[in-house]
Protein backbone atom coordinates (compact mmCIF):
# COMPACT_ATOMS: atom_id res chain seq x y z
CA UNK A 1 0.00 0.00 0.00
CA UNK A 2 0.99 3.14 -0.74
CA UNK A 3 4.09 1.98 -3.14
CA UNK A 4 5.54 0.11 -0.33
CA UNK A 5 7.26 -3.19 -1.09
CA UNK A 6 5.66 -5.89 0.54
CA UNK A 7 7.73 -7.90 3.49
CA UNK A 8 9.67 -10.64 2.85
CA UNK A 9 8.30 -13.57 4.76
CA UNK A 10 11.32 -14.60 7.65
CA UNK A 11 13.14 -11.42 7.32
CA UNK A 12 12.28 -10.08 10.41
CA UNK A 13 13.74 -13.74 11.81
CA UNK A 14 16.96 -13.59 10.54
CA UNK A 15 17.88 -9.53 11.48
CA UNK A 16 16.84 -10.47 14.96
CA UNK A 17 19.34 -13.80 14.53
CA UNK A 18 21.97 -11.80 13.11
CA UNK A 19 21.60 -9.11 15.90
CA UNK A 20 21.18 -11.32 18.60
CA UNK A 21 24.70 -13.16 17.78
CA UNK A 22 27.76 -13.25 19.69
CA UNK A 23 31.02 -11.58 18.26
CA UNK A 24 33.62 -13.85 16.19
CA UNK A 25 35.83 -12.47 19.32
CA UNK A 26 33.66 -13.47 21.69
CA UNK A 27 33.93 -17.17 20.03
CA UNK A 28 37.46 -17.78 19.49
CA UNK A 29 37.82 -16.83 23.59
CA UNK A 30 35.43 -19.81 24.11
CA UNK A 31 37.45 -22.01 21.95
CA UNK A 32 40.38 -20.83 24.14
CA UNK A 33 38.98 -21.46 27.47
CA UNK A 34 37.27 -24.71 26.00
CA UNK A 35 40.60 -25.45 25.30
CA UNK A 36 42.74 -24.50 29.03
CA UNK A 37 39.63 -26.46 30.88
CA UNK A 38 40.97 -29.75 28.58
CA UNK A 39 44.51 -29.04 29.73
CA UNK A 40 43.60 -28.58 32.84
CA UNK A 41 42.03 -32.37 33.20
CA UNK A 42 42.82 -35.06 34.88
CA UNK A 43 42.36 -37.13 32.15
CA UNK A 44 45.51 -34.86 30.68
CA UNK A 45 47.42 -34.68 33.11
CA UNK A 46 47.96 -38.17 33.76
CA UNK A 47 48.57 -38.73 30.11
CA UNK A 48 51.50 -36.30 30.61
CA UNK A 49 53.01 -37.90 33.75
CA UNK A 50 52.91 -41.19 31.92
CA UNK A 51 54.62 -39.81 28.81
CA UNK A 52 57.68 -38.26 31.08
CA UNK A 53 57.99 -41.56 33.31
CA UNK A 54 58.44 -43.46 30.17
CA UNK A 55 60.62 -41.28 28.53
CA UNK A 56 62.85 -41.20 32.11
CA UNK A 57 62.38 -44.98 31.99
CA UNK A 58 64.11 -45.52 28.28
CA UNK A 59 66.97 -42.88 29.01
CA UNK A 60 68.23 -44.81 32.15
CA UNK A 61 67.65 -47.84 30.20
CA UNK A 62 69.99 -46.45 27.32
CA UNK A 63 72.85 -45.26 30.34
CA UNK A 64 72.77 -48.84 31.36
CA UNK A 65 73.27 -50.33 28.24
CA UNK A 66 76.53 -47.87 27.60
CA UNK A 67 77.61 -48.55 31.52
CA UNK A 68 77.45 -52.39 30.64
CA UNK A 69 79.29 -51.86 27.18
CA UNK A 70 82.26 -49.41 28.87
CA UNK A 71 82.70 -51.76 31.82
CA UNK A 72 83.17 -54.99 29.03
CA UNK A 73 85.93 -52.70 27.46
CA UNK A 74 87.81 -51.55 30.79
CA UNK A 75 87.56 -55.54 32.07
CA UNK A 76 89.41 -56.99 28.83
CA UNK A 77 91.95 -54.20 28.90
CA UNK A 78 92.73 -54.78 32.63
CA UNK A 79 93.67 -58.92 31.54
CA UNK A 80 97.49 -59.33 32.31
CA UNK A 81 99.90 -58.58 29.38
CA UNK A 82 100.63 -62.05 29.76
CA UNK A 83 97.02 -63.62 28.69
CA UNK A 84 97.97 -61.63 25.06
CA UNK A 85 101.19 -63.58 24.72
CA UNK A 86 100.08 -67.08 24.60
CA UNK A 87 99.18 -69.73 26.81
CA UNK A 88 102.98 -69.69 28.85
CA UNK A 89 102.95 -65.82 28.75
CA UNK A 90 105.80 -66.91 25.79
CA UNK A 91 105.87 -64.80 22.89
CA UNK A 92 105.21 -66.93 20.18
CA UNK A 93 103.94 -70.07 22.20
CA UNK A 94 100.92 -72.08 20.95
CA UNK A 95 98.29 -69.95 22.78
CA UNK A 96 98.60 -67.18 20.52
CA UNK A 97 97.28 -63.53 21.75
CA UNK A 98 97.93 -60.19 20.37
CA UNK A 99 101.64 -60.38 20.81
CA UNK A 100 102.23 -63.89 20.41
CA UNK A 101 100.67 -63.89 16.76
CA UNK A 102 103.52 -61.70 15.03
CA UNK A 103 106.69 -63.79 16.94
CA UNK A 104 104.51 -67.32 16.14
CA UNK A 105 104.68 -66.00 12.22
CA UNK A 106 108.75 -65.43 12.73
CA UNK A 107 109.24 -68.03 14.62
CA UNK A 108 107.20 -70.32 12.11
CA UNK A 109 109.10 -69.00 8.77
CA UNK A 110 112.33 -68.84 10.78
CA UNK A 111 111.81 -73.10 11.30
CA UNK A 112 109.96 -73.16 7.68
CA UNK A 113 113.14 -72.10 5.97
CA UNK A 114 115.60 -74.22 8.73
CA UNK A 115 114.13 -77.59 7.50
CA UNK A 116 113.91 -76.46 4.22
CA UNK A 117 117.94 -75.21 3.68
CA UNK A 118 118.59 -78.82 6.26
CA UNK A 119 116.44 -81.02 3.47
CA UNK A 120 118.76 -79.49 0.96
CA UNK A 121 122.07 -79.35 2.81
CA UNK A 122 121.78 -83.21 3.13
CA UNK A 123 120.66 -83.62 -0.38
CA UNK A 124 123.34 -82.29 -1.76
CA UNK A 125 125.59 -85.17 -3.21
CA UNK A 126 125.64 -86.80 0.28
CA UNK A 127 127.86 -89.46 -1.47
CA UNK A 128 130.56 -86.76 -2.10
CA UNK A 129 133.75 -86.56 -0.38
CA UNK A 130 133.92 -84.36 2.69
CA UNK A 131 135.96 -81.86 0.54
CA UNK A 132 133.69 -81.41 -2.37
CA UNK A 133 130.73 -80.95 -0.27
CA UNK A 134 132.90 -78.51 2.08
CA UNK A 135 133.62 -76.17 -1.01
CA UNK A 136 130.12 -76.48 -2.38
CA UNK A 137 129.02 -75.14 1.37
CA UNK A 138 131.55 -72.49 0.50
CA UNK A 139 130.22 -71.33 -2.43
CA UNK A 140 126.68 -71.28 -0.94
CA UNK A 141 128.25 -69.15 1.72
CA UNK A 142 130.35 -66.64 0.13
CA UNK A 143 127.13 -66.29 -2.37
CA UNK A 144 124.62 -65.50 0.54
CA UNK A 145 127.46 -63.18 2.51
CA UNK A 146 127.49 -61.22 -0.61
CA UNK A 147 124.08 -60.77 -0.82
CA UNK A 148 123.52 -59.69 2.70
CA UNK A 149 126.87 -57.54 2.35
CA UNK A 150 125.96 -55.46 -0.90
CA UNK A 151 122.05 -54.83 -0.95
CA UNK A 152 121.00 -54.36 -4.48
CA UNK A 153 123.93 -55.03 -6.14
CA UNK A 154 123.23 -56.63 -9.54
CA UNK A 155 126.56 -58.67 -10.18
CA UNK A 156 125.54 -60.64 -6.79
CA UNK A 157 122.13 -60.89 -7.38
CA UNK A 158 122.61 -62.39 -10.91
CA UNK A 159 124.57 -66.02 -11.30
CA UNK A 160 125.37 -67.59 -14.39
CA UNK A 161 124.54 -71.42 -14.20
CA UNK A 162 127.24 -71.92 -16.65
CA UNK A 163 130.22 -69.64 -15.08
CA UNK A 164 132.56 -72.18 -14.61
CA UNK A 165 133.54 -71.65 -10.82
CA UNK A 166 130.15 -71.94 -10.26
CA UNK A 167 130.16 -75.24 -11.91
CA UNK A 168 133.43 -76.81 -10.04
CA UNK A 169 131.98 -75.63 -7.34
CA UNK A 170 128.49 -76.39 -6.87
CA UNK A 171 126.63 -76.21 -9.87
CA UNK A 172 128.27 -79.70 -10.73
CA UNK A 173 126.98 -81.19 -7.50
CA UNK A 174 123.61 -83.08 -7.26
CA UNK A 175 121.08 -81.58 -5.43
CA UNK A 176 122.79 -78.06 -6.13
CA UNK A 177 119.34 -76.62 -7.88
CA UNK A 178 117.62 -77.26 -4.45
CA UNK A 179 120.16 -75.81 -2.44
CA UNK A 180 120.17 -72.77 -4.30
CA UNK A 181 116.18 -72.54 -3.66
CA UNK A 182 116.17 -73.61 -0.56
CA UNK A 183 118.67 -70.26 -0.15
CA UNK A 184 116.17 -67.92 -1.76
CA UNK A 185 117.45 -67.95 -5.61
CA UNK A 186 115.21 -68.70 -8.47
CA UNK A 187 116.05 -69.57 -12.14
CA UNK A 188 112.04 -68.82 -13.23
CA UNK A 189 112.55 -65.69 -15.36
CA UNK A 190 115.44 -66.52 -16.79
CA UNK A 191 116.35 -70.44 -17.15
CA UNK A 192 120.63 -69.27 -17.68
CA UNK A 193 121.13 -68.16 -14.75
CA UNK A 194 119.98 -68.03 -10.70
CA UNK A 195 118.68 -64.69 -9.31
CA UNK A 196 117.85 -63.36 -5.98
CA UNK A 197 115.23 -60.79 -5.60
CA UNK A 198 116.42 -58.51 -2.93
CA UNK A 199 113.33 -57.72 -0.69
CA UNK A 200 112.57 -57.99 2.86
CA UNK A 201 111.09 -61.43 3.11
CA UNK A 202 113.83 -62.34 1.04
CA UNK A 203 116.66 -61.25 2.60
CA UNK A 204 115.29 -62.29 6.08
CA UNK A 205 114.59 -65.76 4.76
CA UNK A 206 118.34 -65.67 3.64
CA UNK A 207 119.75 -64.61 7.10
CA UNK A 208 117.70 -67.75 8.48
CA UNK A 209 119.31 -70.08 5.88
CA UNK A 210 123.06 -68.60 6.53
CA UNK A 211 122.47 -69.80 9.46
CA UNK A 212 122.05 -73.08 9.03
CA UNK A 213 124.91 -73.59 6.72
CA UNK A 214 126.95 -72.16 8.97
CA UNK A 215 126.11 -75.01 11.64
CA UNK A 216 126.68 -77.49 8.61
CA UNK A 217 129.97 -76.17 8.08
CA UNK A 218 130.75 -76.45 11.38
CA UNK A 219 129.62 -80.54 11.71
CA UNK A 220 131.87 -81.22 8.50
CA UNK A 221 134.42 -83.63 9.53
CA UNK A 222 137.53 -82.16 9.87
CA UNK A 223 140.94 -82.70 7.67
Amino acid sequence: QGGQAPPIPGARFRIRAAAGAEPMVGGADGLLKSAFRLWDSPVVLALVWVSAVISTVAVLSQQQQLLQASGAGCGRAAVPDRAYRGSAGVPGSAGGGLLGDGAGSADAAAAGTASEVSAALAALEPWASPQARHTALLALQRMGGNLLAHPGEPKYARIWKANSAFVKALGSLHGHDAAMRAFGFRDDVEAETWQFVDQVANRQHLEAAMSVLQRAISDLPQG
